[in-house]
């Protein structure tokens, strides 16, 4: 919890592999750092909720991790914005080791956390900033009329306020759709309606 606190930032996602052995001190996690540390974590503190976006032992984007080459890793690492690995598996730990911008920040035991180099925004397209995040809530500013494509995933039933048009885009045929606003207000959240 302190090491994600001093070395990370709100700008990019932490890719944290769970366990269901717990191999982090007996427990799940996840979900408490997430509390804890105001971070951005890809997938869900259970991984069976959202396997497509989940890293678990020895899987990883809903398959088994040798299935996973480097570049798909890497493919997935940009569209979900990540910018931190934390890994417990030799599998991942081999499958990052691929990623000529991955490097080691920290080790602790079979725990290691790598450092992705590339440049950390929840958006693709459009000039914007996440400025909060919080339960069902992300508030944005945005230079106002751009079209955005943002690296969050979509879902049935999003809504933004005020009102704008949102959909579902595909990025990669891998990939379940992310997020598309055209007209964006100045400022306005995205919720599930």
């Amino acid at each position: 919890e302190s090491w994600i606190k001093e070395n990370t930032s709100i700008d990019g996602r932490i890719l944290f592999e769970t366990s269901l052995a717990r191999v982090h001190g007996g427990g799940h996690i996840a979900g408490y750092l997430t509390l804890q540390t105001g971070r951005e974590f890809i997938g869900a503190p259970y991984p069976f909720l959202m396997p497509e976006r989940s890293f678990w032992d020895k899987y990883g984007f809903g398959r088994p991790l040798d299935e996973l080459t480097p570049k798909q890793l890497g493919i997935g690492l940009d569209l979900y914005n990540v910018g931190w690995i934390i890994t417990h598996s030799e599998g991942l730990n081999r499958l990052v080791a691929g990623l000529p911008q991955a490097h080691l920040l920290a080790q602790q035991g079979d725990i290691h956390i790598y450092g992705i180099d590339r440049p950390l925004s929840y958006f693709l397209t459009g000039n914007a900033q996440v400025v909060e995040r919080n339960f069902n809530r992300v508030e944005v500013i945005a230079e106002p009329g751009s079209k955005l494509i943002m690296r969050y995933q979509w879902i049935r039933g999003l809504t933004t306020t005020p009102a704008s048009k949102i959909e579902a885009i595909s990025l990669s045929p891998d990939f379940p759709p992310f997020i598309q606003i055209s007209d964006a207000p100045a400022r306005f959240f995205i919720h599930l309606n």
